[in-house]
């Protein structure tokens, strides 16, 4: 099997000092794309040019988070906030900015300080009062730029906040930053060898989370090429892992299917255990796919067995797909059989799935799940330090 390769040389011409780091995020460990912010932001940006350039590019965060990002998958990942640690003020989240090539290695970044403002192409001048200039923070080693009572920023892709937020919760995040900054660097001090990639991940390692016993196949690593158009296509890391328009399609054909299903007819009386553990048989094929799902509805079809809305809802893993779990809450009428396959179809599509948001978004709620988990255990730990300090 291919090896992953890790980390990266820093270039002939790089002008940073030791102590300055690489710009990684903190959250999924890799690095940031590079974009053109005038390409994906097409409203904005038309006013942006009509105004030859003048001011900023600038919008609300919610809009970029919405965006599917279609025609450029990668630059989702080019966008970030950063959590800005000064020696004068609490921690506190920035607004959206977007890693540019013009921007010096040896320079100071630069974000909007609005939480709710995304800045893609900054004015000339940048008022203290709107924007903060932070050195990136050495998760890994002490910060000789903290030492110097300098302000520094740890950086988290656009994505991979909102996501955060998620699956931790916004209040309890927010209101403890400082906690959630220790997290990151002790998370990352115990897993270094998956800090700072930015390469091919060997297929299989990410599939773990979905159909674990399927057998894929191994898909060719796509090689760097100097010059190459479709160098940011092979990097999988860098699909948007919030908002899969597939996945979104798969939905919506199930919402209507299930106007137009007016029930199911009952077929020979079978214990529904019995019937499940015959779907599962299929379902639990390691060479389960396109042939498996096909088998599955035919068997339905012919003893016209219904199964628990549960079951098919399991099946389309409502933790990964959080689509499926807030379409759970809504509790609008589904056909679930339908979206359940429509999922199982994309899944089995190891080409697709190779390339995908959705592989993307497992690899990084793979370590938000870990960091959350040191998270809660740090905020438990200080609860129980103030509840001893009372009692004494």
């Amino acid at each position: 099997m291919p090896q992953k390769r890790r980390g990266k040389v820093r270039a002939a011409g790089d002008r940073r000092q030791p102590g300055d780091p690489e710009r990684c995020c903190v959250v999924c460990g890799t690095e940031f794309s590079i974009a053109d912010g005038t390409s994906f932001w097409p409203a904005r940006s038309r006013a942006f040019l009509g105004k030859k350039c003048k001011g900023s590019l600038s919008g609300p965060c919610v809009e970029l988070e919405a965006m599917e990002f279609r025609d450029s998958p990668s630059s989702c990942m080019s966008l970030y906030r950063a959590i800005i640690d000064g020696p004068n003020e609490p921690p506190y989240i920035s607004g959206v900015a977007l890693t540019t090539m013009s921007l010096p290695l040896s320079a100071l970044s630069v974000v909007p300080k609005d939480p709710s403002r995304a800045v893609i192409v900054e004015a000339r001048t940048r008022p203290p009062h709107l924007y903060a200039e932070f050195h990136a923070a050495n998760v890994l080693e002490p910060d000789i730029h903290r030492a110097q009572g300098q302000q520094v920023g740890y950086t988290v892709h656009m994505p991979c906040w909102v996501l955060l937020n998620r699956y931790i919760g916004q209040p309890s995040l927010s209101e403890n930053l400082p906690v959630f900054l220790r997290t990151v660097e002790d998370h990352w001090r115990a897993n270094t060898d998956h800090w700072l990639t930015y390469d091919i991940v060997n297929y299989d390692e990410d599939a773990h989370a979905i159909l674990p016993w399927v057998e894929r196949p191994l898909i060719a690593n796509h090689e760097w090429v100097a010059g190459s158009d479709q160098h940011w296509m092979g990097i999988n890391t860098m699909s948007n892992p919030l908002i899969i328009p597939e996945i979104r399609v798969v939905i919506q054909r199930a919402l209507y299917g299930s106007r137009e299903r007016n029930g199911v007819l009952q077929g020979p009386l079978v214990p529904v255990e019995i019937a499940l553990m015959i779907i599962d048989i299929i379902y639990k094929d390691s060479r389960y796919g396109a042939d498996g799902i096909a088998d599955t509805q035919s068997l339905l079809e012919a003893f016209g067995w219904h199964l628990p809305d549960s079951y098919w809802q399991a099946r389309c893993h409502p933790r990964l797909v959080f689509e499926v779990a807030d379409l759970i809450k809504t509790g609008q009428p589904v056909d679930w059989p339908l979206l359940c396959f429509g999922l199982e179809t994309l899944l089995c599509n190891h080409e697709w799935y190779y390339h995908s948001g959705l592989r993307n978004r497992v690899r990084i709620v793979h370590w938000i799940e870990q960091i959350r988990d040191g998270f809660k255990a740090k905020l438990s730990a200080t609860d129980d330090a103030i509840d001893d300090e009372r009692t004494e």
